[in-house]
């Protein structure tokens, strides 16, 4: 049976996976979709194409289904998130498909992408590990170098209230930045002037 993924949304562990498919040889197609159009619907022309084609399995990588397509029978969401949380992440899911071995920085990954920092310091993910992962991970995402530096800059302002509540106003929509250096943190507000985010105990 051949291979054929359809990959989702840009981030390191999609990265990785495009690798590994092309050190392998193995077909797939990338839209180069961000998590916003990471439907199954980008993939429309291919699944009409090769959906219900005897002697190919189609995998479709943490993509969210959307529009009128029918379900087709040789067709495979591979995903750990949401509602298929609890599943290995994509990553370890697809190497799996391959029977393939991952590499220390590949599990590190994957282990970032389905627990974020708890699940590489469950695999001993020593402190350098972390942050290249993490850093990594973010540009895979789009986050610039003046999104960086904008983090460290909210960062020295931000406020913290009796409980330990961190309340941070960040220049950029990009959070991430100040979430990875606050972690560890039982409560963080992290906002702009048309969006907020937070993250901790209720």
């Amino acid at each position: 049976m051949e291979h054929l993924f359809l990959l989702g949304g840009g981030d390191l562990e999609m990265q990785i996976i495009r690798k590994l498919l092309e050190q392998h040889k193995v077909g797939f197609y990338d839209k180069q979709l961000q998590w916003s159009n990471a439907t199954v619907d980008a993939y429309r022309q291919e699944l009409e194409r090769y959906g219900n084609q005897p002697g190919i399995h189609i995998y479709g990588i943490e993509l969210r289904f959307s529009g009128d397509l029918p379900m087709y029978n040789n067709y495979t969401l591979v995903d750990h998130h949401n509602e298929y949380a609890g599943r290995p992440a994509a990553l370890t899911q697809v190497a799996a498909l391959l029977k393939i071995s991952l590499s220390r920085y590949e599990q590190l990954v994957a282990a970032n992408d389905s627990c974020y920092i708890p699940g590489m310091l469950a695999l001993h993910a020593t402190a350098d590990e972390i942050a290249r992962i993490r850093r990594a991970d973010r540009a895979a995402q789009g986050v610039t170098e003046e999104d960086e530096l904008q983090a460290l800059e909210a960062i020295s302002r931000k406020v913290v209230y009796p409980g330990g509540l961190q309340v941070v106003y960040s220049g950029s929509g990009r959070f991430s930045p100040v979430c990875n250096r606050l972690y560890p943190y039982e409560s963080l507000l992290v906002y702009t002037d048309s969006e907020w985010m937070y993250s901790g105990k209720i």
